[in-house]
Formats: C-alpha cells, sequence, structure tokens
C-alpha cells in the first residue's frame, strides 16, 4: 500500500510538470500583455532608437543598451523578454503595423 501511494504520488508530480511544461510552450510573451501595454512599450523603444539614431554607430550600440535596460526596468520586464517581444511582433506584421501606428499617434498627441 506504501509503495502504490507513493507512485500515485510520483504520477501526479510527474503529470504536473508535463501539463505545466506544455502551457508555457504554447504560450507566446506577447500574450501576456494588453494591447495597450505593447503600445506604451513601442512608443518607448521608437523614442530611444531616435534619440540614438544621429550616434555614431558604437556610441549609439552602448546607448541603445543602456536605454533598452531603463526600458525593461520601467515595463518590469528583461531586457531578453523585450527582443521577444519585438521577434514575436515581427512574425505577426498587421499587429506590428498597428502597434507601431498606435505608437506614432501616441508620440504625436504628446508633443
Amino acid at each position: 500500500m506504501q509503495i502504490e501511494l507513493k507512485i500515485l504520488i510520483a504520477g501526479f508530480l510527474f503529470c504536473g510538470f508535463v501539463f505545466g511544461a506544455c502551457q508555457g510552450a504554447g504560450e507566446k510573451t506577447i500574450d501576456r500583455y494588453s494591447e495597450e501595454e505593447l503600445t506604451e512599450l513601442i512608443v518607448d523603444i521608437s523614442i530611444a532608437r531616435a534619440a540614438v539614431a544621429p550616434l555614431p554607430h558604437e556610441k549609439a550600440d552602448s546607448v541603445r543598451k543602456i536605454y533598452y535596460e531603463q526600458i525593461a526596468e520601467i515595463h518590469a520586464m528583461d531586457v531578453s523578454e523585450i527582443n521577444t517581444i519585438l521577434e514575436e511582433l515581427s512574425k505577426e506584421p498587421d499587429r506590428l503595423r498597428f502597434h507601431f501606428q498606435q505608437a506614432a499617434d501616441s508620440i504625436r498627441a504628446r508633443n
């Protein structure tokens, strides 16, 4: 009886791990954020890119890295997560276009 109980518990734990892994694998990073949050992220990234555009290439890379770290901190995420979001959005051109348009409108409204 003791062994059967241990096997049953181990089986439940194993199923839980497998189910959890399957759940996480199908979820996109962009799906964890609202459309408004994604647009605000794109606003910040667009402003940072515009700020470093006139700089020489070597300096621009260093400054962009610092800006991305600050943006990540503001949005409570990692820089790698920002890169993943941009990669995932690039695979959905209509959604990417929508967020860039929303970001452009937001930036214009602030000026």
